[in-house]
């Protein structure tokens, strides 16, 4: 599709922002930016900031260093979600709310370390400060660099999204991702940041990243590991059936809104026993077959 070029956007100082950020989905959904998961693309999901890394981003603010280039769209529903910046934004407000704190690192001045926009009850007593006013009018009035799109599929959105990160064009596992739905939320919590630790892999009963992906010999380039998963789920769904991309992507779409709490589970413990039945030992750890990976 033709995109229409991205035009700026008239709030661009934190002040105005945290308005936006903050504004009501009921009464105020055409100022609003949410950086929910319920609004934003499933491929902005994955990546989350540390504390340090949101008061880091406070004081670059506090200091005028650039902080990027930020890009919105602006749905058909009135609501803006980010294409790029969603941390820097979850950030913003988070530090603006007294949330985090500027962290107590070697390099940042003392008048600085371990402040915060506003206190919270209890603050004080772990060692927080306030921000003096004129740096939290800095902090108000600086300005960012933000652009908008309108008019916009998810696919060009994430076509967008890839681009901006230097990437390539969308590969058929990439797409699949932008769908949304149960099953590729699923897949996402599978395949995603790791969360799971658990040794028992029959008794997880809650999607996270499964061991099985930690393991195997694959790379997890390009979301390779979302299509092994989404290959090993057609198979559990489907068995014996053809795995071609448009099968995998029509799996997406008849269990976009079915799949069961029950089917997830199950297929999280098969996922385990398969793992077991193809792991060794070496060298006191257990490992997947690295000829599995040929097989994929």
């Amino acid at each position: 599709m033709l995109v229409n070029s991205p035009r700026p956007v008239e709030f661009r100082t934190i002040k105005k922002l945290i308005t936006r950020l903050n504004a009501s989905r009921e009464s105020e959904r055409n100022i609003l930016i949410s950086v929910y998961d319920m609004d934003v693309p499933s491929w902005q999901r994955q990546i989350v900031w540390t504390e340090e890394d949101k008061g880091l981003l406070a004081y670059s603010i506090l200091r005028n260093y650039p902080i990027g280039m930020m890009v919105l769209w602006k749905k058909k529903s009135g609501i803006r979600v980010p294409i790029d910046g969603r941390q820097r934004l979850t950030a913003i407000r988070d530090f603006y709310e007294g949330s985090v704190p500027i962290p107590n690192l070697k390099f940042i001045p003392d008048e600085l370390k371990n402040k915060k926009y506003k206190l919270l009850e209890g603050d004080e007593e772990k060692g927080y400060r306030q921000l003096d006013i004129e740096y939290r009018e800095n902090y108000d009035d600086y300005e960012t660099t933000i652009v908008e799109y309108e008019n916009l599929d998810e696919k060009t959105a994430m076509d967008i999204f890839v681009k901006l990160q230097g990437g390539k064009p969308l590969n058929k596992t990439e797409i699949r991702a932008a769908l949304g739905g149960k099953l590729c939320n699923f897949v996402t919590e599978m395949t995603s940041k790791l969360t799971l630790t658990s040794d028992d892999i029959e008794e997880i009963e809650t999607p996270s990243k499964h061991p099985f992906f930690q393991k195997i010999n694959i790379k997890n380039y390009r979301k390779a590991h979302r299509n092994l998963c989404d290959i090993l789920l057609h198979e559990f769904v489907y068995p014996g059936q053809d795995k071609h991309w448009s099968s995998l992507e029509t799996l997406y779409l008849d269990k976009s809104t079915t799949i069961t709490d029950q089917e997830k589970r199950q297929f999280v413990k098969v996922l385990g026993q398969f793992q077991k039945a193809v792991e060794i030992e070496e060298s006191g750890h257990k490992i997947i077959l690295p000829q599995l990976k040929s097989v994929f």
